[in-house]
């Protein structure tokens, strides 16, 4: 990644289409090439169902009830059989399935201990084969092979072996007890408490319960009793998320913590650490005054290159500290509905597999049977409060994504470019270091706004909305999604105008630009007002002045109409989305209008209106405007006549040329459909289509007249 001069300019894509991927050829069918727009959403409905039974989730994919399922290795066969459309494709997560330690708890606050545990993990000879069936990428480091050139091939790992895990323990001093079973505690002399580990229930992830199963089983091979307990997500988002500790191993994971992020810093820095500071990232009680530094240069130093070097030398003390045991990054297959179409992958040069649908995908996906218009069913597992500003899940991410803009989107040539990038709300970022006596240096990014994007209740979208997340989300409330590094060390912003502003971030990092591209935007005018907004439920709360919205009011191309816990969340199209796809309008067909008429004449114009789906529209308003020379010389209104035919009498109008211009005009409940058509008409004076038989008149008058005088010359 090359930054000429601490500037980044984002290019503007608009009608390009760009080749994607193949879906993986899994099924032993190809999928052709796709390609995609900037513009849509060209579905009008997504209906995301929350089934946390994975049985549930395969049984709707087989009676068409979802358009897409996960599917275990274990289960393809039966996809195929049940649902001989689907088309299968593979992806390779930006993530870490591992076993997670609190390492506040003893005995795990001992770094022996956890070492011990680390040799317990058995992934190519059992993991991989018998539980995961081959699909996954083995990792026995804390960061992951898939950040590219961000990972440290050369640090200390944990391979199988029981005899090592026996003799961390051993040193450790804790000894066995007379039956040979299990292992006494150094510090009481008494048997070692069975220690905690949290997975997530069979049903919802079959592959995590069973880790989970297989680790105990490990465990109690070297005399250290574990008791499991399978729990729903919720609980998990109480005890682990919601900072209450209670808990002294978990076996999940993080799905996307991809390259070109701070995720190291935030997730092992001590000043991050859960217990001091609730709702932040460390959850697992690193505290490394010498990891602190290491890490702090890895996010403050301008130059790229530098990071690296840092990052490399916090990998090498990670796995000395050991805050979890990497077990494997997914890759996951997804069998989709033969019907979807205009899928979107995101490509990484050098990787195999795709890293999972881009957001761009989510403007793009249709139905075989409906080019525009279609209904997009998706499952989810971990749907709670959709706050936006808190949510823990990666589940709820991906259902706020569909609501709201994206400062940027990932490119699907290259998802792992950030250089890349396609503009969205955000169309332009500049950035410079600048001197700051006597804080030292500081970053002084500008950011420029895309100028006509609303909200959903019509208010458009500013840069006083940005600084709202900046000062009242970040730097006042601390809310769990917006104390990001760069936002903490904003000192200070400048309003420019709606769509251009200032952000003054202490530091010189190299990822300061990066990191406010991941900002998601929230409006002002609805939240500077709330008082506790950690505790909303964002879309069981009414708009305040729209009784057809919710406090979930967004700015992207859907829009929340209903949730309902446990059982769906609903979201429509926006009819006045900024990007909409030129055809998702109403249709103005059956035109019948003079090219030309004389100014003492009244003439007819009529037309048909119907939707982008071809229903006849009776409610539109039609009207016609007359303009000469940029000026309205006319305007009249069209009456339905049924069926969706409009017309109107039109007269009155002084001769000239004429530019006619037609629109149609649907009001909707959450947005207008329009469609216009433009005409060219010429009016003519009256007296024109009168002088062919004026000049015969006048012909026969002079004719007359000569008769006249001639017969006056023969008197004489």
């Amino acid at each position: 990644m090359k930054i000429g001069k601490g500037t980044l300019l984002i290019a503007l894509f608009l009608v390009q289409t760009i080749a994607c991927f193949s879906i993986s050829n899994v099924s032993g069918v190809a999928a052709p090439a796709q390609t995609w727009s900037p513009f849509g959403p060209r579905a009008d409905i997504q209906l995301c169902r929350i089934i946390t039974s994975y049985e549930a989730r395969l049984a709707a994919f087989e009676a068409d009830e979802i358009d897409a399922v996960g599917v275990r290795p274990d289960d393809l066969e039966r996809i195929r059989k049940n649902r001989p459309d689907a088309i299968f494709g593979e992806a390779q997560a930006w993530g870490s399935q591992s076993i997670f330690f609190n390492m506040r708890n003893w005995p795990l606050s001992d770094v022996r201990v956890r070492k011990a545990m680390a040799h317990l993990i058995d992934r190519e000879g059992y993991i991989m084969p018998e539980i995961l069936k081959g699909y996954g990428l083995p990792l026995y480091t804390v960061l992951m092979p898939t950040l590219g050139s961000w990972f440290n091939p050369n640090v200390k790992t944990y391979e199988y072996s029981l005899d090592k895990a026996n003799k961390y323990l051993d040193d450790a001093g804790f000894k066995w007890d007379a039956e040979h079973k299990w292992r006494l505690d150094p510090k009481t002399g008494e048997r070692l408490r069975p220690i905690g580990l949290m997975t997530s229930t069979e049903a919802a992830a079959p592959a995590a319960f069973a880790i989970g199963v297989y680790f105990a089983k490990q465990c109690e091979k070297v005399g250290i009793k574990i008791q499991h307990e399978a729990v729903e997500s919720a609980a998990v988002r109480t005890r682990r998320v919601r900072d209450t500790l209670e808990f002294d191993i978990y076996h999940w994971g993080w799905t996307s913590i991809g390259p070109e992020s701070d995720w190291p810093y935030r997730f092992f820095h001590s000043q991050f650490d859960c217990a001091k500071v609730p709702g932040s990232w460390n959850r697992y009680g690193v505290k490394d005054p010498e990891l602190d530094k290491v890490l702090e240069a890895f996010v403050t130093t301008p130059d790229i290159v530098k990071a690296k070097e840092y990052l490399f030398k916090a990998q090498e003390m990670l796995q000395e500290i050991l805050p979890w045991v990497p077990g494997y990054s997914p890759t996951g297959i997804t069998a989709y509905s033969g019907k979807l179409k205009g899928l979107i992958f995101l490509n990484v040069p050098g990787m195999t597999y795709p890293v999972g649908r881009g957001w761009i995908s989510d403007i793009n996906e249709y139905t075989a049977v409906l080019p525009l218009g279609a209904t997009i069913r998706r499952a989810y597992i971990d749907v709670y409060t959709l706050n936006p500003m808190t949510y823990a899940w990666a589940d709820e991410g991906s259902v706020l994504s569909l609501l709201y803009e994206p400062f940027h989107a990932s490119n699907p040539a290259d998802a792992s470019d950030s250089t890349k990038d396609i503009p969205r709300l955000l169309q332009n970022i500049k950035t410079e270091v600048i001197d700051v006596p006597p804080k030292g240096k500081a970053t002084k990014a500008t950011l420029y706004l895309a100028k006509n994007i609303t909200w959903h209740d019509g208010v458009p979208v500013t840069t006083k909305d940005v600084d709202f997340c900046i000062w009242k989300l970040g730097k006042e409330q601390q809310l769990y999604r917006y104390v990001d590094k760069w936002i903490l060390d904003t000192y200070k912003t400048e309003i420019v105008d709606d769509s251009t502003m200032n952000v003054y971030v202490n530091g010189s990092s190299w990822m300061t630009w990066l990191d406010i591209l991941g900002l998601r935007v929230q409006p002002k005018h609805l939240w500077e007002n709330v008082k506790n907004i950690k505790a909303s439920v964002p879309p069981r709360e009414k708009h305040p002045t729209n009784p057809d919205l919710s406090m979930l009011t967004a700015s992207g191309p859907w829009i929340l109409k209903e949730f309902v816990p446990g059982n769906y969340v609903l979201s429509v199209w926006n009819p006045n989305y900024y990007m909409r796809h030129p055809d998702k309008g109403l249709i103005v067909e059956q035109i019948t209008a003079p090219a030309s008429m004389y100014d003492d004449e009244s003439t007819q114009i009529s037309l048909k209106v119907t939707d982008y789906l071809k229903r006849t529209v009776e409610n539109a308003t039609v009207k016609a405007t007359f303009q000469q020379d940029s000026k309205t010389a006319k305007e009249i209104s069209l009456s339905h006549k049924g069926g969706g035919t409009y017309s109107a009498t039109v007269s009155g109008l002084e001769a000239g040329s004429y530019k006619v211009l037609l629109k149609a005009e649907q009001g909707t409940k959450y947005g207008k459909l329009t469609r216009s058509q433009t005409l060219s008409l010429t009016v003519t004076p009256a007296w024109q289509k009168y002088a062919p038989y004026l000049g015969v008149i006048a012909v026969v008058v002079v004719v007359a007249a000569l008769v006249y005088v001639k017969k006056i010359k023969t008197k004489k």
